[in-house]
């Protein structure tokens, strides 16, 4: 190892992501294999020693925040033109060459993006012709990513008859309330430049993308559109893979290098900063039980070699759980074995599991936690908050009132909008024309139903009328856990980019999938929100058969990778931990399954536990373990 470009680097390994000129480069980066450190070298010299200006380097990024946290690193660093580089998710600069080039109106499309929260109104409103919310939601996806549902699939249109009758009702609807999903940003841009080769977006010099392997096809032939002309270099790890519900798959970033007919070249990151070495044996252990990978194991440093503390814990029941773990956590902080500067990561397969430890932990006194959560879109105070803000900019946002009518019905009366939107769309009018005239409402008999939220609406935009944005942010999203986090989210940008009208806020949050800092002293979330952390202890809980893995057997590689990810978020100490039996109850609740009468039934501690080799630690109960933390 030697010290270049600010950073220690492998010179096997790193050196050459940094050094490399090939026109295509694909790195395989394990976890903790530096590939940060990688990509901000690699920016460094191309803008130092290639004399590359800011705006001809595109960094793409999953999340605003890392976006933002690369640009600050590299200016921090005293890196000239760091500031002007190109930094931001694919959806947003999608978004950013749909709104320059005004292709989403060339595409006989509406560019007003359609909120998450809206998104439950369509799903209930296209079931009426098609089955279920489960299978509207399936099919949405597969829209988004242009009926590529597979990797070998190549993106473009649907090609059966189910899909084709979907495409075409799916259309009509966002066509008649003038919005466009934030999932089918990427699929519109594709049509767009795929149609307009001759156009006025940038031309980059360096690509620079990481996590590829969490995009689907779409995404990836966004990326061949825009790095035409561009030398790319593609970041990721195929045992990282979890987003298949999105229809991105491992073997995406497998299979791009044999794909690439340019000058290209492969690099592998297997030397692991992060974990001590008893820790990323048992991860090594585990993930080998997938097939079809072709690497070598994750390797740790020489002085990590033999040691890191993993304890395997089992309690008799889910509420002792985690009632112990957070009598655990407390004694751990008590008797000073958290070094000063270091936090506790808990890991949980279901939100809920999270939300009862922080409220265990809070009995405790214990109040520096933080529970990262993802934004309930079901929320409905959330929905009726960004529905208000809409609104009140804009009178007839027809998506807006869509879900104003359905809010604080269970189906969002989908029965009675049919009525109302089939009447529009053969009189070709708008609703709200409809519901100006009550006794047309009558006859429709949708008078006692959407006629009176529309009447409620107008009171509760008058109460809007004259407001900043400052003080509808204040009375829309309150302090109170469904609104508090939106309502910093939206301060933050506000802070950042003033002019913004409060639509353009709410759109750069939720396309940017911004988030928040966490500087808490113990932080809890699920398993999914754990990629790109570490910790110095951490503790994964509700380690039991049919929540992790669950009961879907076409879900198992792609949970181990999903344990995988969360095993090696831990530097030095590992605790793992399940419960024997649940209440008859959390058996429906957690959808688990288990036959039986008695008032608890028998559960399982999870199968991952059984792969992770010869050197795992024998269980201990849960009680064993509070009293070994002297």
């Amino acid at each position: 190892m030697f010290f270049k470009y600010g950073f220690f680097i492998n010179i096997m390994t790193q050196d050459k992501i940094i050094e490399s000129n090939a026109k295509r480069i694909r790195c395989i980066a394990g976890p903790g294999t530096g590939k940060t450190y990688s990509i901000k070298g690699r920016v460094r010299r191309l803008l130092e020693e290639d004399s590359l200006i800011g705006p001809k380097i595109f960094a793409v990024t999953y999340t605003r925040l890392a976006a933002e946290q690369l640009r600050n690193d590299l200016c921090k660093m005293g890196i000239a033109g760091a500031d002007k580089i190109n930094a931001s998710t694919l959806h947003s600069f999608a978004f950013k060459i749909l709104q320059k080039e005004q292709a989403i109106k060339a595409l006989g499309r509406h560019p007003r993006p359609c909120f998450k929260t809206e998104m439950n109104v369509i799903y209930h409103d296209l079931s009426l012709d098609f089955e279920n919310v489960r299978n509207v939601v399936k099919k949405i996806n597969a829209h988004a990513s242009m009926w590529a549902r597979l990797q070998h699939e190549e993106p473009g249109w649907p090609d059966n008859d189910e899909d084709k009758k979907f495409n075409s009702k799916y259309l009509q609807w966002m066509n008649f309330h003038k919005c466009i999903s934030i999932d089918e940003l990427i699929s519109l841009a594709v049509k767009y430049l795929r149609a307009n080769p001759i156009n006025d977006v940038e031309n980059f010099d360096e690509i620079i993308v990481d996590e590829y392997q969490d995009l689907n096809k779409a995404d990836q032939k966004f990326l061949d559109l825009l790095s035409k002309e561009s030398r790319m270099l593609i970041i990721g790890d195929d045992d990282q893979s979890i987003y298949s519900f999105r229809y991105a798959n491992p073997e995406g970033i497998r299979e791009w290098y044999d794909n690439q007919s340019e000058e290209k070249e492969d690099i592998q990151l297997n030397l692991c900063r992060r974990c001590d070495g008893n820790i990323l044996s048992l991860a090594n252990n585990l993930i080998e039980n997938n097939p079809e990978r072709q690497k070598e194991p994750l390797l740790p440093l020489e002085e990590k070699k033999g040691i890191g503390k993993v304890e395997i814990l089992q309690w008799e029941t889910h509420g002792q759980e985690t009632k112990g773990l957070a009598k655990g956590i407390k004694k751990i902080i008590d008797k000073m074995q958290l070094p000063e500067g270091e936090e506790i990561l808990v890991l949980v397969p279901r939100k809920e599991f999270g939300t009862k430890l922080k409220e265990e932990l809070n009995k405790l006194g214990i109040g520096d936690v933080g529970l990262k959560t993802s934004l309930d879109w079901n929320d409905k105070e959330l929905g009726r908050g960004i529905c208000l803000s809409l609104i009140s900019e804009e009178r007839g946002d027809l998506m807006a009132l869509r879900y104003w009518l359905g809010l604080n019905n269970s189906t969002w009366h989908k029965e009675k909008y049919y009525i109302l939107y089939k009447y529009c769309l053969n009189n070709k009018c708008l609703p709200q024309e409809v519901l100006n005239n009550e006794e047309l409402c009558k006859t429709l008999r949708i008078q006692k139903t959407l006629y009176k939220r529309w009447c409620e609406l107008k009171v509760e935009i008058d109460k809007l009328s004259g407001k900043s944005i400052e003080q509808k942010l204040d009375l829309l999203f309150p302090p109170r856990e469904s609104t508090e986090k939106i309502n910093k989210i939206l301060k933050m940008i506000h802070e950042q980019q003033p002019r913004l009208s409060l639509k353009e806020l709410l759109t750069e949050a939720i396309v940017s999938h911004t988030e928040e800092k966490d500087e808490s002293k113990i932080k809890i979330m699920t398993f999914y929100g754990a990629k790109g952390l570490t910790s110095h202890t951490v503790i994964i809980g509700g380690l039991v058969n049919g929540i992790i893995p669950g009961n879907n057997s076409d879900k198992l590689e792609e949970e181990r990778r999903l344990m995988f990810v969360a095993l090696t978020r831990a530097k030095n100490r590992l605790i793992l931990s399940s419960f024997r039996k649940v209440s008859r109850r959390e058996n429906v609740n957690l959808k688990l399954n288990i036959s039986g009468s008695a008032h608890y039934l028998p559960t399982e501690a999870s199968r991952f536990l059984t792969e992770l080799g010869p050197e795992t630690p024998v269980t201990i109960t849960g009680d064993n373990w509070l009293a070994s933390l002297v």
